[in-house]
Protein backbone atom coordinates (compact mmCIF):
# COMPACT_ATOMS: atom_id res chain seq x y z
CA UNK A 1 0.00 0.00 0.00
CA UNK A 2 1.34 3.73 -0.83
CA UNK A 3 1.45 5.92 2.04
CA UNK A 4 -0.50 9.25 1.51
CA UNK A 5 2.02 10.96 3.61
CA UNK A 6 5.09 10.46 2.29
CA UNK A 7 6.00 9.40 -1.33
CA UNK A 8 7.03 5.99 -1.59
CA UNK A 9 9.59 4.49 -4.35
CA UNK A 10 8.46 0.96 -5.78
CA UNK A 11 10.25 -1.88 -7.78
CA UNK A 12 8.69 -3.13 -10.89
CA UNK A 13 10.14 -5.86 -13.19
CA UNK A 14 9.66 -5.25 -16.97
CA UNK A 15 8.49 -8.01 -18.91
CA UNK A 16 9.50 -8.42 -21.42
CA UNK A 17 12.88 -6.00 -20.74
CA UNK A 18 13.07 -2.40 -22.29
CA UNK A 19 15.19 -2.57 -24.95
CA UNK A 20 17.02 0.22 -26.51
CA UNK A 21 19.74 0.31 -29.27
CA UNK A 22 21.74 3.54 -29.69
CA UNK A 23 24.65 5.52 -30.72
CA UNK A 24 25.84 6.36 -27.24
CA UNK A 25 28.84 8.53 -28.24
CA UNK A 26 27.74 10.80 -31.05
CA UNK A 27 26.85 14.95 -30.33
CA UNK A 28 23.01 14.14 -31.43
CA UNK A 29 22.16 11.55 -29.50
CA UNK A 30 23.85 13.26 -26.62
CA UNK A 31 21.75 16.08 -27.24
CA UNK A 32 18.67 14.41 -27.55
CA UNK A 33 19.48 12.55 -23.83
CA UNK A 34 20.04 15.92 -22.19
CA UNK A 35 17.27 16.88 -23.88
CA UNK A 36 14.78 14.10 -22.61
CA UNK A 37 15.76 14.35 -19.50
CA UNK A 38 15.69 18.19 -18.98
CA UNK A 39 12.43 17.88 -19.95
CA UNK A 40 11.44 15.41 -16.87
CA UNK A 41 13.41 17.51 -14.51
CA UNK A 42 11.99 20.86 -15.29
CA UNK A 43 8.34 19.60 -15.30
CA UNK A 44 8.40 17.83 -12.19
CA UNK A 45 10.44 21.09 -11.01
CA UNK A 46 7.49 23.19 -11.72
CA UNK A 47 5.02 21.17 -10.56
CA UNK A 48 6.60 20.70 -7.21
CA UNK A 49 7.55 24.70 -7.08
CA UNK A 50 5.70 27.76 -6.70
CA UNK A 51 2.08 27.65 -7.10
CA UNK A 52 0.38 28.47 -10.74
CA UNK A 53 -2.61 28.77 -12.40
CA UNK A 54 -2.07 28.20 -16.53
CA UNK A 55 0.67 27.11 -18.74
CA UNK A 56 0.90 28.57 -22.34
CA UNK A 57 2.27 26.38 -25.33
CA UNK A 58 3.53 28.23 -28.37
CA UNK A 59 5.85 28.59 -31.45
CA UNK A 60 8.49 30.40 -32.82
CA UNK A 61 9.10 29.96 -36.54
CA UNK A 62 11.59 31.52 -39.27
CA UNK A 63 11.37 32.51 -43.00
CA UNK A 64 14.63 32.99 -43.42
CA UNK A 65 17.35 30.11 -44.43
CA UNK A 66 19.83 31.40 -43.01
CA UNK A 67 20.99 30.15 -39.17
CA UNK A 68 22.71 33.51 -38.16
CA UNK A 69 19.62 35.44 -38.88
CA UNK A 70 17.59 32.82 -36.89
CA UNK A 71 20.45 33.27 -33.91
CA UNK A 72 19.88 36.77 -33.74
CA UNK A 73 15.80 36.93 -34.14
CA UNK A 74 15.69 34.17 -31.07
CA UNK A 75 17.94 36.25 -29.33
CA UNK A 76 16.08 39.39 -29.82
CA UNK A 77 12.41 37.88 -29.37
CA UNK A 78 13.22 36.34 -26.04
CA UNK A 79 14.83 40.03 -25.06
CA UNK A 80 11.81 41.74 -26.24
CA UNK A 81 9.49 39.07 -23.79
CA UNK A 82 11.81 39.70 -20.93
CA UNK A 83 12.55 43.09 -20.94
CA UNK A 84 7.89 43.55 -21.57
CA UNK A 85 6.98 41.04 -19.07
CA UNK A 86 9.83 40.25 -16.84
CA UNK A 87 11.11 36.65 -15.03
CA UNK A 88 9.02 33.88 -15.49
CA UNK A 89 9.80 30.01 -15.57
CA UNK A 90 9.71 28.08 -19.29
CA UNK A 91 10.89 25.90 -20.96
CA UNK A 92 11.87 26.11 -24.70
CA UNK A 93 13.53 23.71 -27.61
CA UNK A 94 14.34 23.23 -31.16
CA UNK A 95 13.02 21.34 -33.69
CA UNK A 96 14.35 20.79 -37.26
CA UNK A 97 12.11 21.35 -40.11
CA UNK A 98 12.40 19.63 -43.35
CA UNK A 99 14.73 22.67 -45.04
CA UNK A 100 17.09 21.64 -41.80
CA UNK A 101 16.29 24.92 -40.15
CA UNK A 102 15.21 25.61 -36.73
CA UNK A 103 12.17 26.54 -35.27
CA UNK A 104 10.81 26.63 -31.27
CA UNK A 105 8.30 25.23 -29.49
CA UNK A 106 8.15 26.46 -25.76
CA UNK A 107 5.99 26.23 -22.82
CA UNK A 108 5.29 29.23 -20.51
CA UNK A 109 4.23 29.11 -16.59
CA UNK A 110 1.49 31.67 -16.07
CA UNK A 111 2.05 33.39 -19.19
CA UNK A 112 0.74 37.47 -19.73
CA UNK A 113 -1.56 36.96 -22.22
CA UNK A 114 -5.41 35.80 -21.93
CA UNK A 115 -6.43 36.01 -25.51
CA UNK A 116 -5.05 35.20 -28.47
CA UNK A 117 -4.77 38.19 -30.43
CA UNK A 118 -2.06 39.60 -27.48
CA UNK A 119 -0.22 36.65 -27.47
CA UNK A 120 -0.25 37.30 -31.83
CA UNK A 121 0.19 40.87 -31.04
CA UNK A 122 3.04 40.62 -29.24
CA UNK A 123 5.02 37.88 -32.03
CA UNK A 124 4.42 40.30 -34.41
CA UNK A 125 6.19 42.96 -32.50
CA UNK A 126 8.95 40.49 -31.36
CA UNK A 127 9.88 38.55 -34.01
CA UNK A 128 9.53 39.93 -37.89
CA UNK A 129 11.18 37.38 -39.63
CA UNK A 130 8.06 35.16 -38.45
CA UNK A 131 6.88 33.30 -41.55
CA UNK A 132 3.08 32.59 -39.84
CA UNK A 133 0.97 33.21 -37.00
CA UNK A 134 1.13 30.16 -34.77
CA UNK A 135 -1.90 29.43 -32.52
CA UNK A 136 -1.36 29.57 -28.97
CA UNK A 137 -2.87 27.06 -26.61
CA UNK A 138 -3.71 27.74 -23.02
CA UNK A 139 -3.72 24.74 -20.10
CA UNK A 140 -4.38 24.36 -16.35
CA UNK A 141 -2.12 23.40 -13.31
CA UNK A 142 -4.36 20.06 -13.75
CA UNK A 143 -3.39 19.09 -16.88
CA UNK A 144 -0.27 19.83 -16.74
CA UNK A 145 0.60 17.69 -13.87
CA UNK A 146 -1.29 14.85 -15.68
CA UNK A 147 0.81 15.43 -18.28
CA UNK A 148 3.86 14.51 -16.50
CA UNK A 149 5.83 15.93 -19.60
CA UNK A 150 4.35 13.76 -22.13
CA UNK A 151 3.49 16.88 -24.03
CA UNK A 152 7.40 17.78 -24.68
CA UNK A 153 8.77 13.77 -24.84
CA UNK A 154 6.94 13.33 -28.16
CA UNK A 155 9.47 16.27 -29.43
CA UNK A 156 12.17 14.26 -28.22
CA UNK A 157 11.66 10.67 -29.46
CA UNK A 158 11.64 10.66 -32.88
CA UNK A 159 13.88 8.76 -33.91
CA UNK A 160 12.72 5.41 -34.09
CA UNK A 161 9.35 3.92 -33.81
CA UNK A 162 5.52 5.52 -34.24
CA UNK A 163 7.33 8.92 -35.35
CA UNK A 164 10.13 7.36 -37.15
CA UNK A 165 8.96 9.36 -40.41
CA UNK A 166 9.76 12.67 -38.23
CA UNK A 167 13.25 12.06 -37.40
CA UNK A 168 14.57 14.71 -39.52
CA UNK A 169 13.07 16.94 -37.12
CA UNK A 170 15.78 15.58 -34.47
CA UNK A 171 18.73 15.23 -36.86
CA UNK A 172 20.78 17.50 -34.28
CA UNK A 173 24.24 17.17 -36.23
CA UNK A 174 23.19 19.80 -38.49
CA UNK A 175 22.93 22.26 -35.41
CA UNK A 176 25.94 24.65 -35.06
CA UNK A 177 27.31 23.94 -31.55
CA UNK A 178 26.32 27.21 -30.45
CA UNK A 179 22.74 26.62 -30.76
CA UNK A 180 21.34 25.17 -27.37
CA UNK A 181 19.06 22.52 -28.11
CA UNK A 182 16.62 23.53 -25.07
CA UNK A 183 16.84 25.42 -21.86
CA UNK A 184 14.67 26.15 -18.65
CA UNK A 185 15.24 29.02 -16.26
CA UNK A 186 16.97 27.67 -13.20
CA UNK A 187 15.07 24.67 -11.33
CA UNK A 188 13.99 25.86 -7.79
CA UNK A 189 15.10 21.83 -6.58
CA UNK A 190 18.33 20.16 -6.37
CA UNK A 191 18.99 18.04 -9.48
CA UNK A 192 20.52 14.70 -7.17
CA UNK A 193 16.64 15.54 -5.71
CA UNK A 194 14.71 15.71 -8.39
CA UNK A 195 15.61 12.38 -9.76
CA UNK A 196 15.12 10.82 -7.02
CA UNK A 197 11.53 11.76 -6.89
CA UNK A 198 10.37 10.17 -10.69
CA UNK A 199 10.16 7.41 -12.40
CA UNK A 200 13.53 5.85 -13.75
CA UNK A 201 15.27 2.59 -14.38
CA UNK A 202 16.79 0.39 -12.40
CA UNK A 203 20.68 1.14 -12.82
CA UNK A 204 21.10 -2.01 -10.90
CA UNK A 205 18.95 -3.84 -13.50
CA UNK A 206 21.16 -2.72 -16.60
CA UNK A 207 22.91 -4.97 -19.30
CA UNK A 208 24.89 -3.68 -21.72
CA UNK A 209 25.15 -7.18 -23.91
CA UNK A 210 27.68 -5.89 -26.52
CA UNK A 211 28.78 -3.42 -28.63
CA UNK A 212 27.47 -3.68 -31.85
CA UNK A 213 29.85 -1.62 -33.62
CA UNK A 214 32.02 1.22 -33.19
CA UNK A 215 30.04 3.44 -30.43
CA UNK A 216 26.74 1.71 -30.67
CA UNK A 217 25.15 0.40 -27.10
CA UNK A 218 22.74 -2.61 -27.02
CA UNK A 219 21.20 -1.28 -23.66
CA UNK A 220 18.42 -3.89 -21.53
CA UNK A 221 17.03 -3.35 -18.61
CA UNK A 222 14.78 -5.34 -16.49
CA UNK A 223 13.38 -3.26 -13.84
CA UNK A 224 12.26 0.24 -13.19
CA UNK A 225 11.78 2.15 -10.11
CA UNK A 226 8.25 3.93 -9.86
CA UNK A 227 8.15 6.68 -8.08
CA UNK A 228 3.94 7.54 -6.04
CA UNK A 229 3.80 11.44 -5.41
CA UNK A 230 2.47 12.21 -1.65
CA UNK A 231 -0.97 13.82 -1.68
CA UNK A 232 0.58 16.98 -1.03
CA UNK A 233 3.20 17.14 -3.50
CA UNK A 234 7.28 15.75 -3.19
CA UNK A 235 8.55 19.73 -2.61
CA UNK A 236 8.72 19.79 0.93
CA UNK A 237 11.15 16.54 0.98
CA UNK A 238 13.55 17.96 -1.11
CA UNK A 239 16.34 20.62 -1.05
CA UNK A 240 15.75 23.96 -2.59
CA UNK A 241 18.68 26.00 -4.65
CA UNK A 242 19.61 29.23 -4.20
CA UNK A 243 18.63 30.92 -6.55
CA UNK A 244 20.66 33.66 -9.03
CA UNK A 245 19.47 37.35 -9.14
CA UNK A 246 19.65 36.34 -13.68
CA UNK A 247 18.17 33.02 -12.82
CA UNK A 248 14.91 33.92 -15.32
CA UNK A 249 16.51 35.52 -18.38
CA UNK A 250 16.27 33.65 -20.90
CA UNK A 251 19.39 31.94 -21.84
CA UNK A 252 20.34 30.86 -25.74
Amino acid sequence: MVSLDRCVTTSVDLVPPFHKVFNYHTPAEQRRRRFRKGIDRWWQDTTEGESFKTVFLGEIDFATDDVKEIVGAIQAFWHAFYTTYGRRRYIWWIELQKRQMPHYHFVLVDPPWRLNREWLAFYKRANPLGGHQPKGHWKDRAWFTANGGAYAKKYADKMAGARADKRYQQRYDTLPRELRTFSTNQLEFIVADLDEHRDRYDGAAVNIWDEIKMGVIDWWCSRKLKHHRAAAGCGWQMRRRRRRASSYVMRL
